[in-house]
């Protein structure tokens, strides 16, 4: 499975974020973080390659510093605008882009995120690579799937296998950590380990980009944001980069929703989750975000 999640240009474009045009509300901030193969999202045939695999909100407190992640199942049964029906809300960005899935995301939790990033696996790998590597934690039990992503990565060379422990992963040795997928166990179970993985990724960068200088994350911006779909402006870019140091990574907390019991079903060819009580769910959820 060749996917991923926004991670990098989560760290270094949004723990700034107190600095945006919300900024002097001091209120909590939420942005839609989305990870694809693609960029783009033009219907080209290939429905799979551009679907949103990776679905985080990323919340901020600026009165406290305080950095939150909640990842959103991409299961989640929607119901899509136009004529295309029940679905699960990965596939709202193959129909409408990151803006489709930042509404489909309001409405299922009753947010009101307005900011969106979009990143897909290869600008992902630059962007490790360019921070000179990412240190997360690889449990015994992930050795060998990961292992086994790394040794099916046939474009890159000179990768190394993971150990047990503390592994200082470059940027497709990250790729094979937060993309691989156990395939022998239930889907929704298997993301779950997934976004765990994912989530110990977002706070190594968090702290690898806490270390650096301003100018060496400029340059990965640099790199990295022509190939990034978002409507954060440039100027703010430059005000959360700057602000990168004052955050704290010790302070990073993770939530999976549904938080709450969810049943699973099945929308056509697929199997969708549904929270048991949906206003439970977001009650919890605003309870993670705001509380």
């Amino acid at each position: 499975m060749k996917r991923f999640i926004v991670f990098l240009m989560v760290c270094m474009l949004l723990l700034g974020v107190n600095q945006l045009a919300l900024a002097e509300e001091k209120s909590v901030i939420n942005i839609l973080l989305l990870g694809t193969d693609d960029l783009g999202y033009e219907i080209s045939g290939e429905e799979e390659m551009s679907r949103a695999d990776a679905i985080y909100v990323l919340n901020l407190h600026p009165d406290t510093g305080a950095v939150k992640l909640l990842s959103v199942e991409r299961d989640y049964l929607v119901t899509l605008p136009d004529g295309n029906g029940e679905n699960k809300l990965a596939t709202a960005t193959y129909f409408g882009g990151p803006e489709l899935c930042m509404s489909e995301v309001n409405e299922l939790l009753n947010l009101k995120i307005d900011k969106y990033i979009q990143i897909d696996i290869t600008r992902l790998i630059e962007a490790v690579d360019a921070i000179g590597g990412l240190e997360v934690e690889v449990f015994e039990e992930e050795v060998e799937e990961v292992n086994s992503f790394i040794d099916g990565i046939l474009s890159y060379y000179g990768l190394k296998h993971v150990k047990a422990g503390m592994n200082l992963l470059n940027g497709p040795e990250t790729w094979a950590f937060i993309g691989v997928r156990n395939n022998d166990i239930d889907n929704i179970e298997s993301n779950t380990q997934r976004n765990n993985r994912q989530q110990r990724a977002v706070k190594a960068g968090l702290a690898k980009l806490a270390e650096i200088s301003l100018d060496e994350a400029l340059d990965v911006i640099d790199k990295v944001l022509p190939h990034v779909k978002t409507n954060i402006t440039m100027g703010e870019i430059i005000t959360l980069t700057q602000d990168v140091q004052a955050n704290d990574a010790e302070k990073f907390i993770y939530k999976r929703s549904p938080i709450t019991p969810f049943s699973r079903q099945r929308a056509g060819f697929h199997q969708v989750v549904v929270a048991d009580n949906m206003e439970e769910e977001i009650s919890a959820v605003h309870a993670f975000l705001f509380e």
